[in-house]
Parts: structure tokens; C-alpha cells; sequence
């Protein structure tokens, strides 16, 4: 409820599925949503960003948002991917809060989080659109356009 009333209060976002998903191997789970990371980060990072995930229940809730007013911008990379702002804001913003917190906050492991929360992320968000759609093939779920309103092909 906590997330769904936060995206709504984002103008120009819009919810079009909410779904929840027990998994019965969340390393599997977790390799899989990324894949197409794995050659950039390795392994041994997203384990280590991941861990917390092992910890507490194995299920995930998955929400297809659908950002109706863009406000795009280059990602911070060497390449020239477009993410969403706002949705930058957000996933931030949520794992800023729901993160656990930092045990030693002499290391502070990512400029985008506040010193004393950790990098073990409870939020993993898309940042374009392969990358949704990669995620709710890992789900078993159909493309995105299945769930959006026939304006977008749905």
C-alpha cells in the first residue's frame, strides 16, 4: 500500500498491474532479473546488493507503472541510455527508506543513498523499457503491453 501510494502521488504515473510471486529459489531469481548486469557488475556485487533478499521472505511484488508524462534524461553511464527522472527519484527515494540500515557507515557504498543506509536493495526498478520486460519474462509474465490500455497496444 506504502508503494502504491507513493507512485500516485508522482504526476504522470500510472499503475496498470500489481502482482505477487513466492519464489522458491531467490538466488535463481535474482541472477536471472540480472542477466544482462552480470558482465558489467559480476556476480559477486549483485550477491553482495542482493543479500538482504536471502534473509527475509521469498516473495516478490511486481508493479507495472506506466510513466504517462516522460521526463527523461541521460543515465550517468559511458552509454546513451534515457531513464526516467521521476522514476530515478522514486526507486531512490523507496530504497533510501526501506533499505536496512548501514552497520558501518564509514563505508558508504553509494553516493545516492543517505551515509547510513546500506546498498542491500529491497527495490530493484527497470530503468528503461527492455529491461521491464526482461523482468516479467523472469516472472512468467506476458510483455507489458498485455496489461497496458489499448492506446499503447494493450
Amino acid at each position: 500500500e506504502d508503494l502504491l501510494h507513493r507512485v500516485h502521488q508522482v504526476t504522470g504515473m500510472e499503475v496498470h498491474l500489481v502482482y505477487r510471486k513466492n519464489l522458491t529459489d531467490v538466488e535463481d531469481f535474482v541472477m536471472s532479473v540480472y542477466k544482462n548486469d552480470l558482465a558489467r557488475l559480476g556476480r559477486r556485487h549483485i550477491l553482495d546488493k542482493t543479500k538482504y533478499l536471502m534473509k527475509v521472505p521469498h516473495s516478490v511484488w511486481f508493479f507495472l507503472i506506466e510513466e504517462t508524462a516522460p521526463d527523461e534524461r541521460f543515465m550517468d553511464t559511458a552509454d546513451d541510455a534515457r531513464v526516467s527522472a521521476k522514476v530515478l527519484k522514486l526507486k531512490w527515494g523507496l530504497r533510501a527508506e526501506w533499505n536496512p540500515r548501514a552497520r558501518h557507515v564509514k563505508h558508504h557504498p553509494s553516493i545516492k543513498l543517505p551515509p547510513w543506509v546500506s546498498h542491500d536493495h529491497v527495490l530493484h526498478a527497470p530503468d528503461n523499457e527492455q529491461e521491464v520486460a526482461h523482468v516479467m519474462r523472469c516472472l512468467g509474465l506476458n510483455e507489458p503491453r498485455y496489461y497496458l490500455p489499448s492506446r499503447w497496444g494493450g
